[in-house]
């Protein structure tokens, strides 16, 4: 069985949101590099256990651009739900 060979500086790249990025979930970075989620999980904790990896940065990432993203349909905005169901006064 063949290893995966994962680039640190690309993954800490996509975790942390380097470069004016949003920081990446982990299926979204596995997806990205061609691995397994559980393999990018592995490759983070070794990095984390050798202090590479910033989580305080990550958190500063995510509150800025807005958080991980969701799936589904965005809600109704307010304009477009009293267009659609009137006010209710």
């Amino acid at each position: 069985m063949r290893r995966a060979a994962v680039n640190p500086q690309e993954l800490l790249t996509w975790w942390e949101g380097r470069g004016h990025r949003r920081p990446a979930s982990l299926r979204e970075i596995a997806a990205k590099l061609g691995i397994s989620a559980t393999t990018a999980r592995k490759h983070l904790k070794a990095l984390r256990a050798a202090g590479q990896v910033d989580d305080q940065a990550r958190a500063r990432n995510l509150a800025t651009r807005g958080g991980l993203r969701r799936g589904g349909r965005p809600a109704l905005q307010p304009v477009h739900y009293f267009r659609r169901f009137g006010r209710g006064d």
